[in-house]
């Protein structure tokens, strides 16, 4: 007897049942462990594209200041002479670089045309490392060249 009546509740179509909802609760749970696994992924990828294209932009900025100036102008300490008298400004205070930045090599040399160093052309070389988490544990590393021209007046 006990038998058919406990048949009788487990297919009764009344409500839910112990089953359904713990079935109900893991699915659940489940989805929400990856919806916000998704999220947390989605949010630390746009951090790095943001600071890849800020760092980007710093460096192409330095670039576009080698253009700018003479080619006597253009030295090793030529960053340091940029951010000192205010030219460029990276990140919110000027003269600074922001902690999350750090210039490995700011390198001018001669280019060398058949194993002679020529007078008219210079190499710029900079390496631009910038952190992507707060801890500095995971950093990337931008290179970039550049060649510096002697520039020829004629009367």
């Amino acid at each position: 007897m006990n038998k058919i009546r406990l048949k009788e509740k487990l297919n009764s179509q009344k409500g839910i049942t112990g089953i359904d909802m713990v079935i109900s609760i893991i699915i659940m749970a489940l989805f929400a462990g990856l919806i916000s696994g998704l999220i947390s992924k989605t949010y630390s990828l746009s951090i790095e594209t943001q600071k890849s294209a800020n760092a980007n932009a710093y460096v192409t900025m330095i670039l576009e200041k080698v253009d700018e100036k003479s080619y006597e102008e253009v030295t090793n300490n030529f960053i340091t002479n940029l951010l000192q008298s205010g030219e460029i400004k990276i990140g919110s205070k000027a003269g600074v670089l922001p902690d999350e930045y750090e210039i490995l090599k700011f390198e001018v040399s001669p280019i060398s045309i058949d194993g002679e160093e020529s007078n008219n052309v210079k190499n710029v070389a900079i390496q631009f490392k910038y952190y992507i988490d707060k801890k500095h544990t995971k950093s990337k590393i931008i290179s970039m060249n550049k060649l510096k021209v002697r520039e020829v007046y004629k009367n």
